[in-house]
């Protein structure tokens, strides 16, 4: 991505035996959570740099007396105000700039990245100036002192990356070409099982494998309800995904990769989180699709919008949207509502398989 923006992406990490030598520790991290950290920051960084180049350091240092890692991101982009940089961590403030690639930005992605961080018991530090750029430092402390004794995993290297960390990942890509391919030549991305062919309509989509949800469908310990999320904001998606975690959350770009999603999977998720204003195939168009479909046409879906008229309230609901809610939005609110329209759709699964049985 770097390279098609004409930009230097430097990094300076140090050999890892020489590294190991000077913490004289183990750093325990969550690696989903610090691969988010990483991506967040570096997306933020090539949003906001129009020339010149982004670093990347890992190196020991000192804070408040204590020896810790830090990340460090730089870049040499438009910078942030001073006046507003005490804000940038709280959530769902944006930083206004005409200079940015990216004008679509919610406001929460900093303030996800300081909350995985301090998850950690770690800090994030920001240092900037207009024009010349901004330094995020993300200090982690070393050893395990700090975590509690059930958070903590031994030797954990060599762990496979699964499809759903190769999907993010492609995901983060997908936005970041969305406002890069107006200067640049378009890349196509392996989309994996998210890919969407030429060949392909509502009438199509093959629904004759997929089963329902059932009132006793992930209701054990080890189970739990699936969630399609729809959005082509990374920000978004890293938010609800650690929102909502109680849940199992399936992540596409827009209302496309979640037909593609549907036609693949042998069950249907039990509840549909999707924006309103998408690429390709927006929230409505989807609500559309789902609606038209014998199969998925009871799929309850949830539209989020930071459209708060009226007008388009109604619309959503009119299409067969269970609900509507505007950004920014409650989070104990959203899980209330997402919790309670589950459970409103497997009663009514339920009641729909006795009459059904009744009739046989």
């Amino acid at each position: 991505m770097a390279k098609r923006l004409s930009l230097d992406f430097i990094t300076d990490i140090p050999h890892s035996s020489e590294f190991n030598h000077f913490i004289g520790d183990k750093i325990y991290l969550d690696h989903d959570m610090y691969e988010m950290i990483v991506f967040n920051l570096c997306s933020n960084a090539l949003k906001h740099t129009w020339n010149g180049s982004i670093i990347i350091r890992l190196y020991l240092d000192y804070k408040d007396q204590k020896k810790m890692i830090v990340l460090e991101i730089s870049d040499t982009g438009i910078g942030i105000p001073e006046d507003v940089l005490p804000n940038i961590f709280q959530r769902f403030y944006r930083v206004v700039s005409q200079s940015s690639r990216s004008h679509e930005g919610i406001g929460i992605g900093l303030a996800l990245v300081k909350q995985l961080i301090t998850h950690h018991g770690g800090d994030i530090t920001v240092t900037s100036a207009i024009n010349k750029g901004t330094t995020f430092k993300c200090w982690f402390p070393i050893g395990c002192e700090h975590l509690p004794t059930n958070q903590i995993r031994f030797n954990n290297f060599g762990k496979p990356i699964n499809n759903d960390q190769e999907l993010n990942r492609q995901l983060y890509l997908e936005e970041c070409s969305q406002w890069a391919k107006n200067n640049m030549p378009e890349v196509q991305f392996d989309r994996n099982q998210l890919s969407v062919d030429d060949d392909w309509s509502v009438g199509k989509v093959s629904t004759k494998e997929i089963s329902s949800p059932s009132s006793t469908d992930n209701l054990t310990a080890k189970k739990k309800h699936q969630i399609l999320l729809v959005d082509d904001n990374n920000d978004m998606r890293n938010y609800l995904s650690v929102l909502l975690k109680e849940f199992d959350i399936i992540n596409a770009h827009d209302g496309r990769d979640a037909i593609k999603f549907l036609k693949k999977s042998d069950k249907l998720p039990h509840l549909i989180l999707s924006d309103v204003m998408l690429p390709n195939m927006n929230g409505y168009e989807l609500l559309d699709a789902l609606r038209s479909n014998t199969k998925t046409r009871l799929i309850p879906v949830i539209l989020l919008s930071a459209k708060a008229d009226e007008d388009s309230k109604i619309k959503g609901l009119d299409k067969g949207a269970v609900d509507y809610l505007i950004k920014p939005f409650s989070a104990q609110e959203l899980i209330i509502r997402i919790r309670a329209n589950i459970e409103l759709s497997l009663l009514r699964s339920k009641i729909i398989l006795q009459q059904s049985n009744k009739k046989k």
